[in-house]
C-alpha cells in the first residue's frame, strides 16, 4: 500500500493541535511530510492560480508589515501559525488525491471531540470556564469562545455524514460532545454561531428543514436553561467591552493607517490610543475581537485590501453549488464562519489560520463549491 504523505501532513497537523505538546510538532511535521509528498509527485505543479497569488500577497503584506511595525521581533515570534496556514493551504489546494479535502474535514471533527472531551474532563476539577481552559490543555483553547471554531462546520459535517455511515456515527457522538462543551464553557459565542449556521443551512433547505432546525434547536435551548443557569445570566459587559475595542481598534488604525502597528501589536498600541482607563473591562487585551478589524489595526489598509481581494477570490473562484444539499452547506458554514469572523477570530489564534486554510481549499479546489462536496462527488 502506498503511503500518500500529503494526506499524512495533513491528518497529523490536524490532530496534533489536540494538546500544547503535540502542536509544537505540528509544523514540523506538516512542513516535512509537505516536503515528502512534493518530491514523491503527490502535488500538483505549475504556477499558481488567482487563489495562491491572493494567499501569497497577503502573505507578503503581513510580512512587511511586521518587518516596519512597532516590535518587528514581537510579531515575529507570534507569527508560527500564519506560516502552518500557507503550507496547509498550498497542500489541500495542490493535492493530486482529491479526497484529501474531505479527510481534512473529518480529521477536524476528530479534532473537536476530543477538544470537547478535554473540556468535560477538566470541567469536573474546576468551576470557572477560564480554569477549564487552562486545565484541559488544548493548543486551540486558549479562551473558552475558541470553541466556537467548530460551530461553522456542523453543516458541512452533517452534510458528509449523509454520504458515509461511518461519519454519520461520528457525528452522533461528536457533536453532542460539542454542544455540552459549548455549555460547560458558557460560550454563548459558540451557540450563536451555531445557531447561525444552522438557520441559514435551514433557509437554504426548504421549509421542512426550518421546521426541524426550530425543533432542534428549541429543544437545544430548553437543555441548556435546565442546564446552564449561569450561562442564561452571564451579565452582558462583554458586549459593551466589544464595542469598545472596536473603537480601539480604529483609533489605532487612525494613528497607523497604511501597513498599521504590525501582526499581534494591537495591545502595545490601543492602551495610548485611548482612556484606556474608561474602558468597561480594564484588562489588557491583546486582540479586538474582531478579525476585519485587527487586519485594519495591524496591517493597515493595504492589508484589510490585501484580505478582502483573498476572500473575493475564494468564494468566486469556482462557481456556486446549484444543489439544495450542496447550496445549504455552504450558506451554513459561509453564516457561521462570517460571524465568528466578525466577533472573535484573532491572527493570534492557530484555529484562526487553520479554519481559513481548510475554508479556502473546500471553496476553491476541483471537487469543493463547484458541486457542493467536499471530495468532487455530485450529490
Amino acid at each position: 500500500m502506498r503511503i500518500d504523505f500529503a494526506t499524512l501532513a495533513v491528518i497529523g497537523w490536524c490532530l496534533g493541535q489536540a494538546t500544547h505538546a503535540s502542536a509544537t510538532l505540528a509544523l514540523p511535521w506538516l512542513a516535512l511530510a509537505g516536503a515528502a509528498a512534493l518530491a514523491r509527485g503527490e502535488l500538483r505543479e505549475g504556477p499558481p492560480d488567482r487563489v495562491e497569488l491572493a494567499v501569497l500577497a497577503f502573505a507578503a503584506i503581513y510580512a512587511f508589515a511586521a518587518a516596519f511595525g512597532m516590535a518587528p521581533a514581537r510579531s515575529l515570534a507570534l507569527s508560527v501559525p500564519s506560516l502552518a496556514f500557507l503550507l496547509l493551504a498550498f497542500v489541500l489546494r495542490r493535492a493530486r488525491r482529491p479526497q484529501l479535502v474531505r479527510d481534512a474535514g473529518r480529521a477536524l471533527l476528530a479534532l473537536a471531540a476530543m477538544q470537547s472531551l478535554q473540556v468535560l474532563v477538566a470541567s469536573r476539577g474546576h468551576d470557572a470556564a477560564a480554569s477549564v481552559i487552562a486545565a484541559a490543555d488544548s493548543a486551540w483553547l486558549v479562551v473558552p469562545n475558541d470553541i466556537a471554531w467548530c460551530a461553522c462546520l456542523w453543516p458541512l459535517w452533517i452534510a458528509d455524514a449523509r454520504e458515509d455511515r461511518r461519519v454519520a456515527l461520528a457525528c452522533t457522538v461528536a457533536l453532542p460532545l460539542q454542544l455540552v462543551a459549548f455549555v460547560a464553557l458558557e460560550s454563548r459565542l459558540a451557540l450563536a454561531t451555531l445557531a447561525l449556521a444552522s438557520l441559514a443551512a435551514a433557509l437554504a433547505l426548504g421549509p421542512r428543514a426550518i421546521v426541524i432546525a426550530a425543533t432542534t434547536l428549541a429543544t437545544a435551548g430548553a437543555a441548556l436553561i435546565a442546564a446552564g443557569t449561569a450561562l442564561a445570566t452571564k451579565p452582558i459587559a462583554s458586549l459593551a467591552a466589544r464595542l469598545e475595542l472596536w473603537s480601539a481598534a480604529l483609533a489605532v488604525f487612525r494613528g497607523y493607517p497604511v501597513l498599521g502597528v504590525g501582526p499581534h501589536n494591537f495591545v502595545l498600541a490601543y492602551p495610548g490610543a485611548i482612556d484606556a482607563g474608561a474602558l468597561t473591562d480594564p484588562r489588557l487585551t491583546p486582540w479586538p475581537h474582531s478579525l476585519p478589524l485587527e487586519i485594519l489595526a495591524e496591517t493597515g489598509i493595504i492589508g484589510l485590501v490585501a484580505a478582502t481581494a483573498l476572500v473575493h477570490c475564494a468564494t468566486t473562484f469556482r462557481r456556486a453549488p446549484t444543489d439544495r444539499l450542496g447550496a445549504a452547506t455552504a450558506w451554513g458554514v459561509l453564516t457561521g464562519a462570517t460571524f465568528l469572523m466578525l466577533v472573535e477570530a484573532s491572527l493570534l489564534r492557530s484555529w484562526t489560520w487553520g479554519l481559513a486554510a481548510f475554508l479556502i481549499a473546500v471553496a476553491t479546489r476541483d471537487g469543493g463549491a463547484r458541486d457542493g462536496s467536499i471530495d468532487g462527488r455530485q450529490r
